[in-house]
């Protein structure tokens, strides 16, 4: 990356609440806040990541405090913006039928999207998950 370049590296959350994100979090979120941070539907992931170069999204597992975000969710939401979300993770030119068959890969860190094992993602990339 040269000195005029600026990574920008945002977290984002894709669930939604009730769905994906049950107690003790949603509880514990509604007892704090009055509301739940965590419900976000695909649409406004989607719409909110728009100006992003480049995006990953990936599953969240953590049954025990109340959320597990599914990769075929999170594959479903990703197929919108595939050249984006899949970028370095496949050929550089990417279609929508291509999708499917690069983010099954065995070479993913996840079933869905991930990211390479070998921890080849480039760090100027810009990552929603």
């Amino acid at each position: 990356m040269t000195q005029a370049q600026v990574a920008v590296d945002v977290y984002t959350r894709l669930g939604q609440h009730g769905t994906h994100v049950c107690d003790p979090l949603a509880r514990d979120e509604l007892r704090a806040w009055g509301e739940v941070s965590w419900d976000v539907t695909p649409e406004e992931h989607r719409l909110a990541g728009e100006a992003a170069g480049t995006s990953v999204v990936l599953a969240f597992d953590g049954e025990p405090v109340g959320v597990v975000v599914p990769n075929d969710y999170v594959a479903a939401a990703g197929l919108r913006k595939a050249a984006a979300l899949c970028r370095g993770l496949g050929p550089a030119e990417i279609t929508d039928d291509d999708v499917d068959r690069i983010c099954q890969r065995d070479s993913l860190a996840l079933l869905g999207l991930g990211v390479p094992r070998d921890g080849a993602a480039a760090p100027e990339r810009t990552v929603a998950s």
